[in-house]
């Protein structure tokens, strides 16, 4: 398919080399990096109150222009709390789903403490957006369907974290270039930027990102991980174990993972994973993790060159994922093994990455930047390196670089 996902160095500094993919490093005299104000779209409902850079007083919310929608925040408010913070359209949706019948215009009037002409626009602009909301009168309004899209009211029923700030795109060039952005702006951690398509998606190693509308997962995560710079490239590959665990929760099979975060089902991608880092000196400033995810595309989707390399979930099992689910279901399994390595290094989920390794006794040929390497798989270190043993015995860690098995793409 593609390889991984991607957005664009910034325009300072200079690059630290990355053992698994590319990443941007940037260091500055005297301080951190720049602080750029971000976009701001027109709120529908109530403005969030802009809190510091930790989050603490931005709330979960929908946030509509030009195609942009945010739900937030870092860290979940209390029960009593959201709801006094989510926007009309979100609680909206919320309503007529939890309802066992339709619900009169006067009564949504009531709970949102507006006129019933302010309640008609706001279901117009739903319908607009894609649900197919029922009204008629005397009955009210019920909710029929809701639009294949992952946007912040389609993903509020699946967010079981505390990564709830959500902003999602109808179509941006990368979303690791808008996660960059906002990172640089200062947002929190576990932040979440999705597109439905991107028109300039990239992997490591500069190649593009296949991303069709409407059919996969393209997202990036802001992180600011408390480690040495030199740590960060191992996040790829725990961000592989969480993308293969949820993958099995969804097909019901363990998908296979190819060092050093290729995401493999019967043998072909289905994920690609990149991380971007920006430090000061030796402090990580933030980190951007890129996902993107096949899963609803048809084989037309790909194009000829690709389609032999990857797959998705759908083409795999014979039936439609839902998007929105499996959005939830991976950014839970990405947020708690990123608190297990946070605390205890990849050293903790090593195992759990061999478990999933399509490529340990296999016999491979590597290209890295210290030359060619052929021999046979033991495993991984401790780091994150490939253990391989040459013919003639000796064992040689190798931190970056491209895997080819000799017999096929994985095994």
């Amino acid at each position: 398919m593609q390889d991984a996902r991607g957005g664009r160095r910034g325009a300072q500094g200079r690059t630290r080399p990355d053992p698994h993919r590319q990443h941007v490093a940037r260091r500055h005299l005297g301080g951190g990096p720049a602080r750029r104000k971000p976009h701001s779209p027109r709120s529908l409902g109530r403005r969030p109150s802009r809190g510091p850079a930790g989050g603490s007083r931005d709330r979960s919310r929908i946030r509509r222009a030009r195609g942009d929608h945010a739900l937030g925040a870092r860290r979940g408010p209390a029960p009593e709390d959201r709801a006094a913070r989510v926007s009309p359209d979100e609680r909206i949706v919320g309503w007529l789903r939890k309802a066992s019948g339709p619900l009169s215009g006067e009564e949504l009037a009531r709970r949102l403490g507006c006129s019933r002409a302010a309640v008609w626009k706001r279901i117009a602009a739903l319908r607009e957006l894609g649900y197919g909301i029922a009204g008629r009168r005397p009955g009210g309004y019920a909710l029929r369907t809701v639009p294949d899209r992952l946007g912040p009211a389609e993903l509020a029923p699946h967010l079981r974290g505390a990564w709830r700030q959500v902003e999602w795109h109808e179509e941006t060039d990368s979303t690791q270039r808008v996660a960059r952005d906002r990172a640089r702006a200062g947002a929190p951690e576990g932040t979440v930027v999705i597109a439905e398509r991107q028109t300039a998606g990239r992997g490591r190693l500069g190649r593009s990102w296949h991303s069709p509308g409407g059919l996969n997962l393209y997202c990036s995560i802001v992180l600011r991980p408390s480690l040495a710079p030199g740590a960060v490239p191992q996040l790829a590959l725990v961000a592989g174990i969480a993308a293969a665990a949820a993958i099995a929760e969804e097909i019901g099979r363990r998908p296979a993972i190819k060092w050093p975060n290729d995401v493999l089902v019967d043998g072909r991608k289905v994920v690609g994973i990149i991380t971007e880092m920006e430090c000061e000196l030796e402090r990580v400033a933030h980190v951007i993790l890129g996902i993107g995810v096949n899963l609803n595309a048809p084989r037309s989707a790909f194009p000829p060159e690709l389609r032999r390399k990857a797959t998705s979930l759908r083409l795999a099992t014979g039936r439609r994922v839902d998007r929105a689910a499996f959005t939830g279901r991976l950014l839970a399994a990405l947020e708690a093994r990123y608190g297990r390595f946070v605390r205890g290094g990849f050293a903790s989920m090593r195992a759990e990455w061999e478990a999933h390794s399509s490529l340990t006794g296999a016999d491979v040929r590597v290209v890295s930047f210290e030359g060619e390497v052929a021999g046979r798989v033991l495993g991984v270190d401790t780091d994150g390196a490939l253990r391989v043993r040459r013919r003639g015995g000796n064992v040689v860690r190798i931190l970056a670089g491209e895997v080819t098995v000799r017999h096929g793409y994985g095994r």
